[in-house]
């Protein structure tokens, strides 16, 4: 019993410590700390990427690269009113789905300019899953599948199951509450269920 207690007491102030160091990592980040900035750069960047391509679901690095471009200005703009009350990643995150939807509602109005033909008719499709074996194929079958889903559901997908987010950190970046966290993922994965089993019966 005395041992679950001290195990329980150390987890707790690894926690604690990390916190702290991420506190101490902003603050220099606040201060125009250089090597500060360096870090952001090399350590959160790629891991934002990767959220904001696969929430977006496209395979166009330009226009990956613009939103991970706003949303990088957009927290150095904004980085004095980070409070420490998530991760600084999961804060990112939040600035990255806004701007991704900003991109989407832009999109989407110069398609609406251009043509009134629906989206899915200018996405390629990639050839039938069922051809095409192994974990390669697999890995590509989802990445598609994904592709297809609307952007909420991309996103909470992403964030559960790629970026390991808790549900409150889920609704921390998406804005809701944690209850509809939930019921937006139970949706999701059947919506991506779906889509895979289609995908295999093409």
């Amino acid at each position: 019993m005395m041992t679950l207690d001290i195990s329980f007491d150390k987890a707790s102030d690894c926690a604690g410590d990390e916190r702290q160091e991420e506190h101490n990592y902003v603050a220099r980040l606040q201060t125009g700390d250089v090597r500060a900035f360096e870090q952001l750069f090399e350590v959160y960047v790629p891991r934002l990427y990767r959220f904001v391509s696969r929430t977006m679901g496209v395979s166009d690095i330009l226009d990956v690269e613009d939103v991970l471009q706003e949303t990088m200005l957009a927290a150095l703009r904004t980085l004095d009113r980070f409070r420490g009350d998530c991760s600084l990643f999961t804060w990112l995150c939040a600035i990255a789905r806004h701007k991704v939807q900003d991109h989407i509602r832009r999109q989407q109005r110069l398609r609406n300019r251009i043509s009134s033909e629906p989206l899915d008719d200018l996405r390629e499709t990639t050839g039938c899953v069922s051809d095409v074996g192994g974990r390669v194929a697999q890995q590509q079958a989802l990445e598609q599948a994904l592709g297809t889903l609307p952007e909420d559901y991309r996103a909470v997908l992403v964030g559960k199951y790629i970026e390991g987010f808790t549900v409150s950190e889920l609704a921390r970046v998406m804005a809701r509450s944690e209850k509809s966290v939930e019921s937006l993922l139970t949706r999701a994965r059947s919506a991506l269920r779906e889509r895979l089993v289609d995908a295999r019966t093409d």
